[in-house]
Formats: structure tokens, C-alpha cells, sequence
């Protein structure tokens, strides 16, 4: 077959990767700079400001831009970002911090330049002494005074703490991965349909779990966390049992345009490109012979939503449990994950469709 035949209604998206990696490094830029651009003056002030006013350049939404540049190739480039934050003395403060430090493990793979290992290493130490459940679950937000353990600490801490076991060939920090997602299985699953609760807190003989069942950031913090252990502990059977059940979980919920609402057990509700990139890039960093059948019909209903490097239709930061504000835009947490799972599929070319 020669190469027109073979690209026959394919879709090209080369191009868009690389203009979404240009406005991802623009709103990094952003981040530093919270009065460069008004549309992310809120989240910047929130990422800048939380903590009592301590500084965390390295907070989950610029571990997601981080991200996605390291999966379409610019490691480089995201290292050099993080060089004002390494000069500072590589302060680790929240749980969510690991999002960043999955992007650094990523990094030293892709540039085999070891300067950031000592970063690694003093994420993987904070996540090992910080506050944990009875059960060994990481607490979201000790400084809150609560004991809950939300979804996205339980796959952020798993995504970062598998890929540094495999790094480092510390062992405990893949069975701390792995533990983070055995208790969330256990603990703070819906039963009847195998989606996450967004957290759980466990009390003398008993448990409460909390917010909605199904919010799509919820279930693709899982997916990644699974998806890291999956890939970076190869010979954990727990690890594909974990992936494959959420995988099953999720499924259904996709929309016939081949994305995921915000809710996913609510499939006539608005799409949120920042869980279907997340889930889409899990099944695809997590391998198995349906992630490209999956992701393909995807490809081509993105490709109509992101304008000028932008990724639009991302759901807002959410509040708490339970309170989803319905306003969708462009934000740090769907630009990187979108971009996350374009640069995976590394400039290829899907068809519509196609297995």
C-alpha cells in the first residue's frame, strides 16, 4: 500500500502537538507570572498561594504541563522550568507534588541526565514519611485536619512511586504504589458499578466515603496511578488486575464521540477534556491490545475542540467533594493531559476508527 492510500482519511496531528506543547509552556510561564494572563489568574493565585501563602511551583496543575511535555519528547524543556524551583531548595510540600516528580522520572529517562535524581529521591522521601491512614493510605491534606484519602492522592502518589521504584530499584517505593491503589480499591469503590467515590475516610469500625461515584478527574487519577504500576512493575499481577478493572469500569461511560463526560456514569452530560486526556492516556501508557481501538474514535473529536494549541472543554478545579463548579475552558489540567496522550502516540496517524 502506498503512502496516500495508506493515509486515506486518516487524521494528522502532528501539528496541533506541537502547538499544544507551545501553549503548555506558555501557561508554565504563566504560573511563574500569575499577571501575565487573566484567564488563569484564579488557578495561579491558588497553586501560588496555598499553604498559608507558602510557594509551590511544583502543585498537581504545573505537574500536568510538566507532563505532557515530557510525553511529546520536550524533557529538556520542562527541566529548564524547573531549574528556578531546583535553585530553591526543591521544596516538596503537598502529596499532589508527585505529579511533578512523575515528570522527572520521565525526564532522566528521556535525556539520561541524572541532575534531577536528588529531586526524585526527596519527593519519594516526603511521600514516604508524609501523614497516612491506619491502612498506609496517604492523607490528602493532613494540614486540614482530616484523615481523608481522596482519589487523586491515592493515583498521583501511585504514578510517581511505581516510576521511581523502577528508577531507583527501590522496591518500597513500588509497594507504597501499590498499596495506595489496593486500599482504594477496597475502601472507595462504588460496588454496583466499579467507578470511585472521589474519597473515603475510614473510622473505628467503619468507613464513609464521600463525593460523587464516577467524577472523571477522580477515576483518571486512578487509571494513571494503575497505568505507572502496570507498566513500571511489570511482574505485579495486582498491578494488571487493578488496571483491567477500572479499564472495564470506565468503558461504557465513553460518549459516542469517543470522550468522557465529566461525570461519567452521566453520559449525556458535558465532555471534559481533561478526564477523557487522563483516561485516554492511561489506557494508552498502560498498553493492552484495546488501547488503540479505544482511543482512536477519540482522536478526530479532540482534533474539533482544541483551537491554536488551546485545549478547550476542560471541567474547572474542583472545590471539594461534591462541588464541581460547570464551567469549562482552557486550564493547565487539560492542556497537559491532552497533550500527555498526543505526544504517546508519539506523531503517528490514527484512522478514524481504526483497531
Amino acid at each position: 500500500m502506498d503512502n496516500e492510500q495508506k493515509n486515506e482519511n486518516a487524521v494528522p496531528y502532528g501539528s496541533v502537538t506541537k502547538d499544544a506543547a507551545e501553549r503548555a509552556a506558555e501557561m508554565l510561564g504563566t504560573l511563574k507570572n500569575p499577571g501575565v494572563k487573566k484567564r488563569l489568574k484564579d488557578a495561579a493565585k491558588r497553586i501560588l498561594g496555598r499553604g498559608g501563602g507558602l510557594a509551590d511551583p511544583i502543585f498537581w496543575p504545573a505537574g500536568m504541563l510538566l507532563l505532557g511535555l515530557t510525553q511529546c519528547g520536550q524533557g529538556a524543556r520542562a527541566k529548564e522550568w524547573l531549574s528556578d524551583w531546583e535553585k530553591s531548595g526543591m521544596p516538596v510540600r503537598f502529596v499532589d507534588d508527585a505529579v511533578a516528580g512523575f515528570a522527572m522520572t520521565e525526564i532522566i529517562r528521556q535525556t539520561g541526565d541524572e541532575a534531577l535524581l536528588p529531586a526524585v529521591r526527596k519527593i519519594a522521601a516526603f511521600l514516604k514519611d508524609a501523614p497516612k491512614d491506619d491502612e498506609g493510605s496517604l492523607i490528602y491534606n493532613p494540614a486540614a485536619g482530616n484523615r481523608c484519602i481522596y482519589a487523586d492522592g491515592a493515583g498521583q502518589s501511585a504514578l510517581f512511586l511505581a516510576s521511581f521504584s523502577e528508577l531507583s530499584g527501590d522496591a518500597g517505593a513500588g509497594e507504597l504504589a501499590l498499596l495506595q491503589l489496593r486500599n482504594y480499591m477496597k475502601f472507595g469503590m462504588d460496588k454496583r458499578s466499579g467507578l470511585p467515590y472521589h474519597g473515603y475516610t475510614l473510622h473505628p469500625g467503619t468507613q464513609e466515603k464521600h463525593g460523587l461515584v464516577g467524577w472523571g478527574r477522580a477515576a483518571g487519577w486512578l487509571l494513571m496511578g494503575a497505568a505507572s504500576a502496570k507498566r513500571a512493575l511489570p511482574g505485579s499481577v495486582e498491578a494488571d488486575e487493578i488496571f483491567s478493572r477500572l479499564l472495564d469500569a470506565v468503558l461504557p461511560c465513553r460518549q459516542d464521540n469517543g470522550l468522557f463526560p465529566w461525570l461519567l456514569p452521566a453520559p449525556e452530560g458535558h465532555v471534559d477534556t481533561s478526564a477523557s486526556g487522563m483516561i485516554l492516556w492511561s489506557f494508552l501508557y498502560g498498553g493492552g491490545e484495546k488501547a488503540r481501538e479505544i482511543i482512536a474514535p477519540a482522536i478526530p473529536s479532540l482534533m474539533t475542540i482544541i483551537r491554536d494549541g488551546r485545549v478547550d472543554n476542560a471541567l474547572a478545579e474542583c472545590i471539594d467533594f461534591a462541588r464541581h463548579p460547570q464551567v469549562y475552558g482552557w486550564y493547565p489540567w487539560g492542556q497537559g493531559a491532552v497533550l500527555a496522550l498526543l505526544g504517546l502516540l508519539d506523531g503517528e496517524e490514527l484512522r478514524e476508527g481504526a483497531g
